[in-house]
């Protein structure tokens, strides 16, 4: 058995949260690290962070603060965990649960993404983010601030 196959084991029995048994190591997840830019027509411009220690950073449209949650992946689909004082007024869902999502339908709202937390939003908002009008890439956001 390869070393590699032993740590992904380890890691697979560890994770916290009421992780399933089929979780992957964050590690093998290509958006990991990155500054992701979503468009989509319930929601608008949106940028998320997603970090290596499981945490996510949502800069969403006309919000206040960056909301901060988890994530973990599993062969097919991709997981957030917000917490219980947060809604998402398109799904009408309240935080405190995981939410599924599968790979394909997540990332077909991916528009940019760059390597790192382009606007610091683990340490704070950077301003408030419009929904529109739509932005092509995350460079153009930042040149326009």
């Amino acid at each position: 058995m390869s070393t590699l196959l032993l740590i992904w084991q380890r890691r697979r029995r560890a994770q916290p949260d009421g992780a399933t048994e089929k979780e992957f190591p964050r590690a093998d997840c290509k958006y990991c690290g990155k500054t992701l830019l979503f468009r989509s027509p319930g929601h608008g411009n949106q940028i998320e962070y997603l970090d290596q220690d499981g945490y996510c950073y949502l800069w969403y449209p006309g919000n206040t603060v960056i909301l901060t949650g988890k994530w973990r992946i599993d062969e097919t689909s991709i997981y957030f965990q917000y917490g219980t004082d947060t809604y998402n007024p398109v799904t009408n869902v309240h935080g405190g649960g995981w939410e599924e999502q599968s790979f394909d339908e997540w990332s077909n709202d991916i528009v940019d993404q760059e390597t790192g937390d382009l606007f610091g939003i683990k340490r704070g908002l950077p301003f408030v983010l419009a929904a529109d009008p739509p932005l092509n890439s995350l460079r153009e956001l930042l040149s326009a601030k």
